[in-house]
């Protein structure tokens, strides 16, 4: 298992972390089929388990398992 640190304000991290549900934000090219992550926050709602965790290449992957709002988001 793996995580990543960031050295910035929860405020201004967790809507980024809670919107990859959008998008891979990686290789568009690559992981999106040349479709553009967005560069702007779309207002989502708070993540919740059981949702998809992100979508890429048009397909829905992954799962939420555990959120804890402004502190961890894990899928699987």
């Amino acid at each position: 298992m793996a995580g990543v640190g960031v050295a910035a304000p929860v405020e201004a991290v967790w809507p980024w972390v809670a919107q990859v549900r959008l998008a891979p934000y990686s290789y568009d090219w690559v992981d999106n089929l040349g479709r553009r992550s967005p560069r702007e926050l779309v207002g989502l709602p708070e993540p919740q388990v059981g949702e998809r965790f992100t979508t890429a290449g048009g397909r829905e992957w992954g799962q939420i398992v555990s959120v804890d709002p402004g502190n961890q988001l894990t899928a699987a």
